[in-house]
């Protein structure tokens, strides 16, 4: 009786060690972002002026989102913001070329800030030949039916542009498998 008793915490224990470690297998990666260089191009209604100061707090640290996908193409996800400001974020990758070691895509996207929904298209680019590329993505973002226009970019940290380098290289981006996982 004593035999099967300790078998049975043992494999109890496997089970929630083994689960322990799937979890955080799979767990999404968090991406890091700063928002650099935002300007106010196009004004035309007084709304304007409160959407650019609700982007410029969102310069102050850095962004931190989760992607999840929507659907099975590998192009439509969710994204979550760590500190909450971003909200109802999706984004889509609506073209993607990757020749070796180079990638670009464009992606496009729209979340709600102070209660403001924002549209935005963004440009990535990578090279994981080029030892001193620099990973600074432009971004356009427009509010308020178009009337306001904003530019900006996004720069990824280091471990998010490293992460990028390294699923280029694995071919993660080419499968479309390199945001989520």
């Amino acid at each position: 009786m004593r035999k099967n008793s300790i078998k049975i915490v043992a494999a109890s224990l496997f089970c929630v060690f083994a689960s322990n470690a799937l979890a955080a297998n799979t767990a999404p990666q968090t991406k890091s972002y700063q928002l650099l260089k935002l300007k106010e191009v196009v004004s035309n209604t007084d709304d304007c002026r409160s959407v650019y100061h609700s982007l410029k707090a969102l310069k102050k640290s850095p962004l931190k989102f989760q992607f999840a996908h929507t659907d099975n193409t590998g192009t439509n996800f969710n994204l979550n913001d760590a500190a909450g400001k971003v909200q109802n974020h999706s984004y889509s990758i609506i073209e993607q070329k990757v020749s070796g070691h180079v990638a670009s895509r464009i992606g496009m996207g729209n979340f709600v800030l102070d209660q403001k929904p924002i549209q935005y298209v963004l440009v990535i680019a990578g090279d994981a030949d080029q030892q001193n590329f620099k990973y600074l993505y432009p971004v356009i973002l427009s509010s308020d039916n178009s009337h306001c226009y904003f530019t900006g970019l996004l720069k990824p940290d280091s471990k998010t542009s490293e992460t990028f380098k390294a699923s280029i290289e694995q071919g993660a981006v080419s499968k479309k498998t390199d945001l989520a996982g």
